[in-house]
């Protein structure tokens, strides 16, 4: 189309962009030169929390076993992203085989889950009185998903890309209230993802800014710089806050005294 009306009007279009796909569009679709119209996909109420987990599920997940039996239906309602259906599979079941009395606050959403089932974790995603508690999903609980009062997510295994991450981080806190997006990670898990992904699980200053470097100008950081060293921010930058009023969210306690431990 652009070859038979080059000087055609046109306008490009993405919910997640990356620096890098941005040129690649330029130049693939032959816009030069283009107004460019960009808004920041950094979620300031959600803090970022990178931790190193056991290749056991059973040891890198005990932490929110834990908190499921002690709180019931007091538990922070979780997101659980996992890289397949194997992962997602392999957790369920972990918590079935722990605290079966439990598991009707624990639903699984993958892509080849019936649609009866589909359908009824849709509707209790838009559902703020829901009982459900966790919900342990693969990227086919993506966008246009209504998704309401859920505010910690977990992901077993970091994604490939800074645009999985970030796609999946903004599933939580979707009415700006804070927010937590804990990356669990181990040796097996980051052999296949990008180096920008790395550059963010390795990062001993501030994640959130090493994540935002793949989607804004260094002109544009200067929003993220504002929020460094607060406790809100992530991992990194709680250990260098100094406001003497740090706060922690519930999931982040679970996670916490499981480190104690």
């Amino acid at each position: 189309m652009r070859t038979f009306y080059p000087n055609a009007p046109l306008l490009a279009l993405s919910a997640t962009c990356s620096l890098k796909i941005r040129k690649k569009i330029k130049t693939v679709l032959n816009l030069d030169n283009p107004a460019e119209i960009t808004l920041s996909p950094n979620k300031s109420n959600i803090k970022l929390i990178v931790k190193k987990m056991s290749n056991s599920v059973e040891t890198a997940l005990l932490w929110l076993i834990d908190g499921l039996v002690s709180l019931k239906e007091d538990f922070p309602k979780t997101l659980v992203y996992c890289n397949s259906i194997r992962d997602a599979s392999m957790i369920y079941q972990y918590i079935l085989m722990e605290c079966p009395d439990l598991i009707y606050f624990v639903e699984m959403f993958h892509s080849e889950s019936v649609e009866k089932t589909k359908d009824r974790i849709i509707s209790s995603l838009g559902n703020c009185t829901s009982d459900l508690r966790i919900i342990i999903a693969t990227s086919a609980l993506g966008m246009g998903v209504n998704v309401q009062g859920f505010h910690s997510l977990v992901l077993y295994g970091p994604p490939a890309t800074n645009v999985d991450l970030i796609q999946a981080i903004g599933r939580v806190g979707r009415d700006n209230n804070p927010s937590c997006a804990v990356l669990l990670h181990n040796s097996y898990n980051v052999r296949h993802i990008d180096c920008d992904v790395k550059s963010v699980l390795s990062e001993n200053n501030c994640r959130r800014l090493s994540l935002m470097k793949t989607f804004l100008k260094d002109s544009e950081l200067g929003t993220i710089q504002v929020e460094m060293g607060k406790h809100t921010c992530c991992d990194t930058c709680e250990e260098k806050c100094d406001c003497g009023e740090c706060l922690q969210l519930p999931l982040e306690k679970l996670l916490k005294s499981e480190s104690k431990h």
